[in-house]
C-alpha cells in the first residue's frame, strides 16, 4: 500500500490524503461522564498503524477523545510525524454578555488541549461552530484568540469545522477567516460542490472532509436507520463499501483531505487502499446504489 499527499492550502501543511477520525468511539459512563471505549494501548496500536502506511493528518473532538490521544502518545510517541487537530468543543454551547470572554473562553480551551495532548503546539485548532449559534462580533474575539496563538506557536493553522453550508459560505466567502475548513462530503451528500468546495479553493484555504460514510449510515442494512440500528452489513461488505466511498471523495482535487473513523486495525487498511487508487465501474455503482435509498444532508447531520 502506498499513500499520496496533498497540501493544505494556505496552511502549507503537507498531509497524507487520508486521515485519522473517529470521536463517535465516546459512550456515557453511567455518572453523567463520557469515555473512551478503546483503551490507550489499543488506541495506540491503532495509531501506530496508521502512520507505518503513510498517514499524518490525525482529528481529535470531543474531550475524553483528546484525553484519550494524549495517553496514546505518551505509549507510543511520534508526534513530530503528525499533523494533530484539535478543537474547541464548547465553544456552540459558551455564552457571556461580555464580548471579551469569547476571546479568553477560547484562549483557555487551547490550553486545556494542549495539556491533555501533552504537546507544545496543534497544527491545526477548529471552532465548532454552525450558522446561528452566535453573533458576527463574537466570533470575531474568538478568531482574535486563535490568530494570537498562531503568533504564538501554539497553532499553524486556523480552522473551522461545522455542518451547515451556509456558514462556511459566509465565512470563507464575505470573510475570508479560516486557514482550513471542514464539512461534510460524500457520494450521497454533494451540496458542498455548488459553492463551499469552489471558494475553498479560490481563496487557497485547506479542505478536510468529514462524514465521508455519514455517520456509518452506509454500513447499515438501511441507510436511512442510522448509526443507532445495529442492523450492519457483513465486515467484507464494509470494507468494499469504506475503499470506495473514500475513493469517490479523492477524485476531487478541491479535497486535500479525509478523517473516516478509524477504530479498528482493519479500518485503517481499508482507507489506506483508497490512496492513489481508481474508483472502478462496479464500485461507482455500489455507490449509487447506497445513494439511492440514503437520506438527505438536513436529515442526516441535523443541518441545511
Amino acid at each position: 500500500m502506498t499513500m499520496d499527499y496533498r497540501r493544505l492550502g494556505r496552511s502549507e501543511l503537507q498531509v497524507s490524503e487520508i486521515g485519522v477520525g473517529g470521536h463517535h468511539l465516546r459512550r456515557d459512563s453511567g455518572d453523567g461522564e463520557r469515555i473512551f471505549r478503546g483503551t490507550a494501548q489499543e488506541r495506540a496500536a491503532i495509531f501506530s498503524r496508521a502512520l507505518d502506511c503513510g498517514i499524518t493528518f490525525f482529528d481529535t473532538t470531543f474531550k475524553e477523545e483528546v484525553i484519550s490521544f494524549g495517553e496514546a502518545l505518551k505509549i507510543m510517541g511520534r508526534r513530530d510525524e503528525m499533523v494533530l487537530c484539535s478543537m474547541d468543543e464548547q465553544y456552540a454551547a459558551f455564552r457571556s454578555d461580555d464580548l471579551k470572554d469569547y476571546k479568553k473562553h477560547t484562549a483557555d480551551e487551547l490550553d486545556r488541549c494542549l495539556r491533555w495532548l501533552g504537546t507544545d503546539w496543534i497544527d491545526v485548532y477548529w471552532l465548532r461552530y454552525d450558522v446561528g449559534e452566535h453573533s458576527d462580533d463574537m466570533l470575531r474575539y474568538s478568531i482574535e484568540a486563535m490568530r494570537e496563538a498562531k503568533e504564538a506557536g501554539k497553532i499553524r493553522a486556523i480552522g473551522n469545522s461545522g455542518h451547515d453550508t451556509a456558514f462556511m459560505q459566509k465565512t470563507v466567502g464575505e470573510w475570508d477567516a479560516w486557514d482550513v475548513i471542514m464539512f461534510p462530503y460524500n457520494f450521497a451528500h454533494r451540496r458542498a460542490e455548488d459553492y463551499v468546495l469552489p471558494a475553498a479553493e479560490e481563496r487557497d484555504v485547506g479542505v478536510v472532509i468529514m462524514k465521508p460514510f455519514a455517520c456509518g449510515r452506509y454500513f447499515r442494512v438501511d441507510p436511512r436507520t442510522g448509526f443507532r440500528d445495529d442492523r450492519i452489513l457483513p465486515r467484507e461488505e464494509q470494507s468494499r463499501i469504506a475503499t470506495a466511498a473514500l475513493k469517490w471523495i479523492l477524485e476531487n482535487e478541491k479535497v486535500h483531505t479525509i478523517i473516516p473513523a478509524l477504530n479498528e486495525l482493519h479500518h485503517v487498511d481499508d482507507a489506506v487502499a483508497a490512496s492513489g487508487s481508481p474508483l472502478s465501474a462496479e464500485e461507482r455503482a455500489l455507490l449509487d446504489g447506497i445513494a439511492a435509498k440514503s437520506p438527505s444532508y438536513k436529515e442526516s447531520y441535523g443541518h441545511d
